[in-house]
């Protein structure tokens, strides 16, 4: 589905450009037919046209129309499905959380009524520093920090070339799902899926595999209103449903750990 939204009023932007998390621009040279996206932009005194196509996986978009007070109004692209939303949600939905208003900051390109484009695309080829995964989280990162120490500190973790033993968590950071989602730290228990933490403008998801018989279980739990979503939008397999949710609060953080405690005992069994 797409969907089409008019954003009226402050989304905060001052306060993000204002804060510590400081914006840069990397020029990247690649080699042009290993990228699949394209832009193209075009500009007269009377016509300003901006295009793109997306070579992702079909999925859930949102063309967003932005009219802040004090700035330019813009028209863009927002990739939603960052903030936790996929093929089966609906318009109520999307009007029902609050993840929707932080649509401006998934964006992944746009023209504003100046004529001024961007395009963002993902580079699997430059991995992210902590710093540049900082900069992309922003005021999200201390929820981020505190659910990668909560992680670290309930399984044994064991990185690079030190040998594994066979329940330690493996950390790692890897380019997952790049035509959707891109870089995520990744941690995985016996060698499958744990838990994935993709970071994305001013906030982050997390990616989590649940067994038929946990999502049973986790519907029975008090989650997070975030966390209740993202099971019940998730596609059923007989393998189990892959959760994403987008963290907000606490009380996600306090869900998403719930989560990882079920789903370490639903796979000892």
């Amino acid at each position: 589905p797409l969907f089409v939204m008019n954003y009226s009023g402050d989304y905060g932007f001052s306060n993000y450009k204002n804060s510590k998390v400081n914006s840069k621009i990397i020029y990247i040279k690649a080699d042009s037919s290993k990228w699949g996206c394209t832009c193209f932009s075009a500009m007269a005194d009377s016509c300003k046209i901006f295009g793109r196509n997306f070579d992702y996986h079909h999925h859930i978009a949102l063309v967003l129309y932005t009219h802040p007070a004090n700035a330019c109004s813009s028209v863009s692209l927002a990739d939603i499905p960052y903030l936790g939303f996929d093929d089966k949600s609906t318009a109520a939905q999307l009007n029902q959380s609050s993840s929707i208003s932080r649509s401006p900051y998934c964006c992944v390109d746009g023209l504003n009524e100046k004529g001024v484009s961007i395009g963002l695309f993902t580079d699997k080829n430059l991995q992210p520093t902590e710093a540049e995964i900082l900069e992309a989280v922003g005021l999200k990162f201390p929820a981020w920090q505190q659910l990668v120490k909560f992680i670290r500190e309930n399984f044994t973790v064991q990185t690079g070339l030190t040998r594994i033993a066979a329940d330690a968590l493996q950390e790692d950071l890897k380019f997952l799902y790049g035509r959707k989602y891109g870089w995520a730290l990744r941690f995985r228990l016996k060698g499958k899926l744990h838990a994935s933490l993709y970071p994305a403008r001013n906030g982050f998801t997390v990616q989590i595999k649940l067994k038929p018989e946990a999502v049973l279980s986790a519907k029975k739990m008090k989650l997070s209103k975030n966390t209740n979503q993202a099971i019940e939008r998730a596609n059923p397999y007989p393998e189990g449903r892959w959760l994403f949710i987008p963290v907000e609060s606490e009380k996600d953080i306090k869900s998403i750990g719930r989560l990882l405690e079920l789903k370490r005992k639903s796979n000892s069994k």
